[in-house]
């Protein structure tokens, strides 16, 4: 994964708690940790992706929230960005 929007140095500054990395499938599932009280969106940009088991593809997009992991898996070289915001209420 690489942090695009606040993820530390090198990345953009936004005024807001959000942060969006960009990944690209290789060769093993990816966890993704979710931040506590917070939920994410997942943009597939390019290719096939599984995403706590539902199929995604190309333009494709799922929200998760209540959980505190989920596993991102595909075909090899597809891209995606993951969008974490704070869930309200």
């Amino acid at each position: 994964m690489l942090p695009l929007v606040n993820g530390g140095e090198g990345t953009l500054i936004i005024e807001q708690d959000a942060s969006i990395s960009y990944g690209v499938i290789k060769d093993e599932a990816l966890t993704v940790s979710v931040g506590k009280g917070n939920g994410v969106y997942v943009f597939v940009i390019q290719g096939n992706l599984i995403v706590a088991d539902t199929k995604l593809s190309s333009c494709d997009a799922l929200g998760i929230s209540d959980t505190e992991s989920f596993t991102v898996t595909g075909e090899r070289g597809s891209t995606f960005l993951l969008i974490e915001v704070p869930m309200l209420g």
